[in-house]
């Protein structure tokens, strides 16, 4: 009797030993389900975190290409006529040089006379230097 009690309570330690393991399984498994999710939700809000930087920088990204294309028309637009002046004014000066060097002086030059809009005549400057 004492062997059968003993192997009765053998035979139940291995039960509540193996429903002991099952109840362990199914609390790992259920810890590893709820791990899964929680990295396969961490997954996806990190991708859509992605999906709308990606948009900002897209529409970012736009914003400035119309400011640089508004940027680079006034620049030519504005630019280009300014550097036209530049150059024709580079050129008078030139002419100027030229002049002043072959010992014709330009009317507007210093000490020489210059016509008024009214057509009379202006006084000489003198230069004090």
């Amino acid at each position: 009797m004492h062997a059968r009690h003993q192997a009765s309570e053998i035979a139940y330690e291995a039960k509540i030993t193996r429903y002991i393991d099952l109840a362990t399984i199914e609390e790992i498994k259920a810890m590893d389900y709820r791990e899964g999710f929680e990295k396969a939700r961490n997954e996806l809000r990190l991708e859509r975190s992605s999906i709308f930087a990606k948009r900002w920088i897209r529409g970012i990204t736009s914003a400035l290409r119309i400011i640089n294309n508004l940027l680079t028309s006034i620049a030519l637009r504005y630019l280009h006529s300014a550097k036209i002046i530049r150059d024709e004014i580079s050129d008078l000066e030139v002419e100027q040089e030229e002049h002043d060097l072959e010992g014709n002086p330009t009317p507007d030059a210093p000490g020489e006379s210059c016509a008024t809009s009214m057509g009379k005549r202006c006084p000489k400057r003198v230069s004090l230097v």
